[in-house]
């Protein structure tokens, strides 16, 4: 399945996961705009500052909508686009594959994402020519191997995507976890070059998995969070539940291959 994938959205996200052309305080729809480079590679210290400084406050902003409902500015509404509704609108048979149940040791590193083997594993790809999604659900957790959104698209947000398919088997409340993986493109040359180095006591890649915590390393979780990828995932928690009901507490980065990284985040109640 990999191979018959690998040209459209292997890699997690193209330039459109969730659009992207303003800032966090733009007045959208859930899953809003956002400009979001995370992905063009610079060495030049003045670009690398600026853009960690955007990365640092739209994360801080994203966490505070989550765990404030009071702090003001958040246009992202409740999702309402069930699964009903998406496959109704949309021809998501564009990739051509059925959906099937597999156990976890048929996911790629499932082993290195600690996936529960006594689970089973609802595989889809769906999509259409704005947008295409594929990954697993199982109760509790979604995992993302491929997204990908045109960035002028006026289909659904990917996070609002993510809320549909979960919830055509699960209760959004059960959601705990959510993966992606991570590619060539999108959020990992920001991991690879800016989260694993000498100043974090990190090396890329023999580190290995590392957990990030607000309470322990406020800059870098709100930086993870301020990516695009962070935002696919903040998006779907604003998206999903009540402010001030759901968060994420940590995010854990994943080493797969020299070119691949996995990010999990873990969504709990706040108490």
């Amino acid at each position: 399945m990999m191979s018959r994938l690998s040209t459209c959205i292997l890699g997690c996200c193209t330039a459109g996961s969730e659009s992207s052309n303003h800032g966090d305080h733009a007045s959208h729809h859930s899953g809003g705009s956002q400009k979001s480079d995370d992905s063009e590679a610079t060495d030049d210290p003045d670009v690398l500052r600026l853009r960690h400084a955007r990365f640092k406050e739209h994360g801080s902003q994203r966490r505070r909508w989550m765990e404030d409902p009071n702090e003001p500015d958040c246009f992202v509404a409740q999702a309402t686009i069930d699964w009903e509704t998406l496959s109704g609108t949309y021809d998501l048979n564009w990739l051509g594959l059925p959906a099937r149940y597999v156990k976890s040791d048929q996911i790629i590193d499932h082993r290195m994402l600690g996936l529960d083997t006594n689970l089973d594993f609802l595989e889809g790809s769906w999509g259409c020519d704005e947008f295409s999604w594929w990954g697993y659900t199982a109760p509790g957790i979604i995992v993302m191997m491929g997204i990908r959104r045109d960035i002028e698209s006026t289909t659904p947000q990917i996070s609002e995507v993510n809320h549909a398919i979960y919830t055509k088997d699960h209760p959004i409340d059960s959601l705990k976890q959510v993966y992606l993986r991570i590619g060539r493109h999108c959020t990992l040359p920001f991991i690879r070059k800016h989260v694993y180095t000498e100043a974090n006591n990190l090396t890329w890649p023999t580190s290995g998995e590392q957990i990030w915590e607000f309470a322990t390393n406020s800059d870098m979780f709100d930086m993870i969070l301020g990516t695009r990828i962070g935002k696919v995932v903040s998006y779907l928690v604003l998206g999903s539940f009540p402010r001030g009901t759901r968060h994420i507490a940590q995010i854990v980065t994943i080493l797969s291959f020299a070119d691949t990284v996995h990010l999990r985040f873990d969504i709990e109640a706040i108490e």
